[in-house]
């Protein structure tokens, strides 16, 4: 049974904008007038946190590095006010910045395993695959079934071609943890959008066309995904698993999931599952012309 896209009804909204942003619009003048009242310090502290974390989610993100400046200034060592800075940084492209300041929460709290993590996620990304596997270590040293600490040392193993090694911690990590929701930074209305990816590598990079100010976005490991699990409200499917060859399962999975749904599809499995090495070598065969014209070239 098909089951149909979300309308556009189904996300909340109102006449005088996207009623969720009007919420954090409205929760952010609540911790303004909660700061104005009471001097800052003690748990103000977690107060002047959620305001900053605030502040990057409504795009004001100049404020919001300023305001966690202010609170690091005061508390140096806080881990929460670190953690989320370096998240923003993250989020602003200042990716040795966002290292830095995760480093310092890692010195000054070596036991939570999020700094751990959120630096390892970094490094990966960089292709730093020795030092990210040393802390996604450290974090599951400090919580043996820390979902994202799975996630990411399967990712570093399969990037070093250990496929088994990292199967196991995929297991471990994805195990009712395949749907992840990303931040939306929009005014109006989203676009909400189901992304596709395979667990183990060989997808479509999409950070530079997909804007957190226009979709709403749903990433699903599909190769993970419970068969019986829902699908988050969605108007739009981007699958961006695009090797055939090493992707097999999750491009497999991908079909089983848009079967479940009408919403139109970019990138559609079934197209991707035919374009591997041996598949194009069959369809290539048959296009008529010279096959060994290169045979012929003289050596330069």
């Amino acid at each position: 049974m098909k089951q149909n896209a979300a309308p556009v009804r189904d996300i909340a909204s109102s006449p005088r904008g996207w009623a969720p942003r009007l919420a954090q619009e409205s929760r952010l003048q609540q911790l303004d007038d909660q700061l104005a009242r009471q001097p800052v310090e003690g748990n103000a502290i977690d107060i002047e946190i959620e305001r900053a974390v605030l502040l990057g989610a409504l795009d004001r993100r100049p404020d919001a590095q300023q305001a966690f400046i202010d609170i690091l200034r005061r508390a140096p060592t806080h881990f929460s006010a670190l953690n989320e800075f370096g998240t923003l940084l993250a989020s602003m492209g200042a990716i040795d910045a966002a290292c830095r300041v995760y480093a310092e929460a890692i010195l000054h709290h070596p036991g939570n395993p999020m700094g751990h993590i959120n630096l390892a996620n970094l490094l990966l990304r960089a292709n730093k695959h020795i030092k990210a596997r040393q802390h996604y270590e450290a974090a599951l040293r400090a919580d043996p079934d820390h979902a994202q600490a799975h996630q990411g040392l399967g990712a570093v193993l399969a990037d070093l071609g250990d496929r088994a090694g990292a199967r196991d911690h995929f297991q471990k990590g994805f195990r009712d943890h395949a749907i992840s929701t990303l931040p939306y930074r929009g005014t109006t209305p989203p676009v909400t959008l189901l992304q596709l990816v395979s667990s183990g590598g060989g997808n479509i990079p999409t950070a530079s066309f997909l804007d957190d100010c226009t979709f709403m976005t749903s990433v699903i490991v599909t190769d993970y995904l419970d068969p019986d699990a829902s699908l988050p409200p969605h108007r739009l499917i981007f699958n961006t698993i695009g090797d055939a060859d090493l992707c097999e399962p999750a491009l497999g999975a991908a079909a089983r999931l848009i079967a479940r749904t009408t919403a139109p599809v970019i990138n559609d499995p079934a197209a991707v599952m035919k374009t591997g090495r041996i598949g194009n070598a069959e369809r290539l065969r048959a296009i008529p012309g010279e096959t060994s014209s290169s045979s012929n070239a003289r050596p330069t």
